[in-house]
């Protein structure tokens, strides 16, 4: 099985505290959350299957940013 990795990096003007990256399916399901702990941060997505996915980067309430990711197979 291939590694399928998403890498994420905070600007060092916000603290990486209380930042989650969340994926959610096309039905809304969160699908995965990881608690982003550095700056820069490799978020390992082999556990979801093939498909389109939403992603929130969320700090308490607040957005920090939003897309689409697609994993091919």
């Amino acid at each position: 099985m291939r590694t399928i990795k998403i890498y994420i990096s905070i600007k060092k003007i916000i603290k990486p505290d209380n930042i989650n990256f969340i994926v959610y399916d096309v039905m809304g399901k969160m699908v995965l959350k990881e608690k982003i702990l550095s700056f820069k941060q490799g978020i390992d997505l082999k556990k979801i299957g093939s498909g389109m996915y939403l992603f929130l980067l969320r700090n308490n309430n607040n957005i920090l940013a939003r897309g689409k990711i697609i994993i091919k197979n």
